[in-house]
């Protein structure tokens, strides 16, 4: 039987890293946005096309996407690191839009920044 005290001290030693990738170029977008998938109501289908348009004309472009040896690096990092981080983000390409995330805890320039992708 395990003892309380020797449950929580694992807990204070037991270390947990969140690795969020970035875009990465394999065949989960081409099956996850198939047009099967799209919106049927017209207005919804308008917003998800401009989007889906966004997207694919600059998010998809060579060199935004990261391969998922990039993403298995970091995932090795977080592995080795001595002292792991808490949070790993693995695509550099989105890193200023992620410190807009995290700087504004009410959401609002989040949502204001996306907004950009639908005008």
């Amino acid at each position: 039987m395990t003892s309380p005290l020797l449950t929580k001290l694992t807990l204070v030693f037991f270390s947990v890293s969140a690795i969020e990738p970035g875009l990465v170029g394999t065949q989960f977008a081409s099956t996850a946005f198939a047009q099967e998938a799209a919106p049927k109501e017209e207005t919804t289908k308008a917003l998800y096309d401009k989007m889906m348009g966004y997207m694919m004309s600059n998010w998809m472009a060579e060199g935004v996407l990261q391969t998922g040896d990039d993403c298995a690096e970091y995932i090795l990092r977080a592995i080795t690191d001595e002292k792991p981080q808490l949070h790993y983000f693995t695509n550099k390409n989105f890193e200023a839009t992620k410190k807009i995330k995290f700087h504004d805890m009410t959401g609002e320039e989040s949502l204001r920044e996306s907004m950009k992708y639908l005008s």
